[in-house]
């Protein structure tokens, strides 16, 4: 269930910078405007990265925190299984997996197994604005994921993250979540 009654502790604004042919680069801003953190995605896969089929390639986004000075890689393995996420520290450390449920759905465990958080989005078509929520293990929705079109016909678009509940808690996972979000509907 979405809080649309109770105001957001915080919220990001995200930016695609490029549109969906061009490897992935995102700026997550703060409510002030400052950048908190970037993603860019590390190319691979030759001239097959330029078509539909880039979906079964591995993907790496690099996520570079601008205020706490963390690095951390959103990775994915290639194939045509349902695709799992891992996010994990410069250090090479398992901070968050993502996996799938179902068509539109996400677990989010922490690096030891523990369930963070699920995610689900509410609708399967990319037409219009895409929301989706996160919700913590047995409580109430931590936070909105909104993706919107720059215009009817754009590859490129923006987000807002919504933080309703424990946002230092939920930042780093409802980022990750958009973040792959991101990365469905632009076919990366």
């Amino acid at each position: 269930m979405i809080q649309e009654a109770n105001a957001p502790r915080e919220v990001l604004r995200l930016e695609s910078k490029r549109g969906s042919l061009a490897p992935l680069w995102v700026e997550i801003r703060t409510a002030a405007g400052e950048i908190w953190m970037e993603a860019r995605e590390m190319p691979r896969g030759g001239l097959l990265r330029y078509t539909r089929f880039r979906v079964l390639l591995p993907l790496r986004l690099e996520l570079a925190d601008r205020i706490g000075e963390q690095m951390y890689s959103l990775e994915r393995s290639g194939g045509l299984a349902p695709l799992s996420y891992r996010l994990r520290q410069a250090d090479g450390s398992l901070v968050l997996q993502l996996e799938p449920i179902g068509q539109r759905g996400w677990r989010l465990v922490d690096g030891s197994g523990l369930p963070v958080a699920t995610g689900a989005r509410h609708s399967i078509l990319r037409l219009g604005t895409q929301t989706a929520h996160l919700d913590a293990p047995g409580g109430p929705t931590a936070a909105e994921i909104r993706w919107r079109p720059r215009h009817l016909f754009s590859t490129r678009w923006d987000g807002e993250i919504l933080l309703f509940h424990a946002p230092e808690r939920f930042r780093l996972p409802a980022v990750t979540l958009a973040l792959v979000m991101l990365c469905g509907l632009q076919r990366h």
